[in-house]
């Protein structure tokens, strides 16, 4: 439990969090600048060695998440309807992740399938994982629903330490100056 808050409290003080380098455009979407901005404001905080993240992306709306999301773009003022569009056709299925991210925290490290089952048979706050990692578990990620204009996104969050151990947040992001930058994180659920 105490990992749950220490993770909805660094994501949602991230407002102004560190701003990522962006990958190079020529390779990587520019969802990996969202997500590694992200990344970033999350474990601000937090002595990281690298991260953990999954090699897929989540699709859909998990877990019935489209009210939440919606509620989530209600309560922001001058956010688009358009981004809860974009994010539910760029996920209507999961896609893998390439290494591309460009986190000033630290590398990131993409889990794979074994991983992600030895997150999921955990007991609990995944015993026995690896000194150096963030907060001994996995952060996943939606893919990133952009404006039209590319001047607001939108994804899920999601961080798994094994069993019931884990939590999610929509963040809703701006890219005033022409960097990414956290606006606000909202929970959408912790076990």
């Amino acid at each position: 439990m105490h990992l749950l808050v220490t993770f909805g409290l660094l994501l949602a003080s991230a407002v102004t969090g560190p701003v990522a380098p962006s990958p190079d455009p020529a390779r990587c979407p520019e969802d990996y600048a969202v997500y590694s901005v992200v990344l970033d404001s999350l474990y601000r905080n937090v002595a990281v060695e690298a991260f953990l993240v999954g090699d897929s992306t989540r699709g859909s709306f998990p877990f019935g998440d489209r009210n939440v999301m919606e509620a989530a773009l209600v309560q922001e003022s001058g956010t688009s309807a358009a981004l809860l569009e974009d994010y539910a056709r760029r996920n209507e299925s999961p896609r893998p992740l390439e290494d591309c991210f460009g986190t000033r925290r630290g590398p990131v490290r993409l889990a794979g399938r074994p991983e992600r089952e030895r997150i999921g048979a955990a007991s609990s706050n995944w015993d026995g994982y690896p000194d150096g990692y963030p907060a001994h578990g996995m952060v996943t990620f939606s893919r990133v629903g952009f404006t039209q204009d590319r001047t607001q996104a939108i994804v899920q969050v999601f961080f798994h330490c094994g069993g019931r151990c884990g939590g999610g947040q929509v963040v809703i992001l701006d890219r005033p100056d022409g960097a990414w930058v956290v606006r606000r994180a909202i929970t959408t659920y912790n076990l």
